[in-house]
C-alpha cells in the first residue's frame, strides 16, 4: 500500500505541474487556445503601468514554459506513475484475494503457494522498473501511514497447524491419490 500512495503522490505532483503549465501557456495564448490569451491581454489593465509589465513577464514565463513543455515530457512521466501506481494495485489485490482464500479453505495449499510465487515474481518485476532514485524518506512517511490506518499487529496470518514445508505441500499435492502419508 505504501508503494501505491508513494507513486499516486508522485503522480499527482506531476499532474498538477503539467496542468498549470497548460493553464499559463494558454493563458497567454501561446498555446493551442491563443484566441483567450488575446482577449485576456486585450483587458483595460493589462494595456497600462503595472499591468503592462506583468502582462509582459507573464508573457515571457508562458513562452519559456511552451518551449521548456516538450523535454519535460510530463505526460510520459504521467503515463508511467499511472501505470506503476496500476500495477500495485493489482499486486495488492491479488495479496487480498490469497488472503482470503487460505481463510476459505483453513489452509495453506499447493496452490496457495505457486500463487504466492507468482506474486512475489510480479512485484520483482515490478521493483526493477523502479526509477534510480527512490525518496526512502517520503516513501517511509507513506509506510508510517500505512502502519497506522493498518496496524501491523492487526494484520491477519495463517496458523500452521503441522510445520509442513512447501515442498511438502507440494508433494502431497502431486500424488496421484492425494493421500498424506501417514
Amino acid at each position: 500500500m505504501a508503494y501505491d500512495l508513494y507513486f499516486g503522490d508522485i503522480l499527482s505532483g506531476v499532474s498538477r505541474t503539467n496542468f498549470w503549465l497548460e493553464i499559463v501557456v494558454a493563458g497567454a495564448g501561446t498555446g493551442s487556445i491563443g484566441a483567450s490569451g488575446g482577449v485576456i491581454a486585450g483587458w483595460t489593465f493589462w494595456q497600462t503601468g503595472l499591468g503592462a509589465v506583468i502582462w509582459a513577464l507573464f508573457g515571457g514565463f508562458a513562452a519559456i514554459a511552451a518551449w521548456s513543455k516538450p523535454f519535460l515530457k510530463l505526460d510520459q512521466e504521467i503515463e508511467s506513475y499511472s501505470k506503476r501506481q496500476q500495477a500495485y494495485r493489482i499486486l495488492q489485490g491479488s495479496l487480498d484475494s490469497l488472503i482470503l482464500s487460505v481463510q476459505k479453505e483453513k489452509q495453506v495449499t499447493a496452490d496457495h503457494w505457486d500463487r504466492f510465487a507468482k506474486i512475489s515474481e510480479s512485484m520483482n518485476d515490478e521493483y526493477q522498473k523502479w526509477p534510480p532514485k527512490i525518496n526512502n524518506g517520503r516513501l517511509e512517511q507513506f509506510q508510517d501511514q500505512v502502519n497506522v490506518e493498518k496496524p501491523p499487529k492487526t494484520l491477519w496470518m495463517p496458523t500452521v497447524a503441522d510445520e509442513k514445508t512447501q515442498t511438502e505441500i507440494k508433494e502431497e499435492a502431486s500424488r496421484p491419490d492425494g493421500d498424506k502419508e501417514q
